[in-house]
């Protein structure tokens, strides 16, 4: 999982916009205020926790969703 913190000395809304809508998680600006930065950090492992939280839900999941999907209606096997 990873996820970008962008810094950059230019913080004009076209470099923002960019950022994010290339995937950045947060943009910060220098000269940087290292109380933002230490927000952000923990913004950022807040929600790769909580994926990894829910991925692992998922998964422990699988189990029950694939035996619950009969082979003769399933994809996932060939008709018999």
């Amino acid at each position: 999982m990873l996820k970008a913190v962008i810094v950059s000395a230019y913080g004009d809304l076209d470099n923002i916009r960019t950022a994010m809508n290339r995937g950045a998680f947060d943009f910060l600006t220098k000269p940087i205020d290292f109380q933002d930065l230490e927000i952000t950090i923990q913004k950022t492992y807040e929600l790769i926790t909580e994926l990894k939280r829910a991925f692992a839900s998922t998964i422990n999941s699988w189990p029950f969703i694939m035996s619950s999907i009969s082979p003769r209606h399933s994809t996932l096997h060939p008709a018999q």
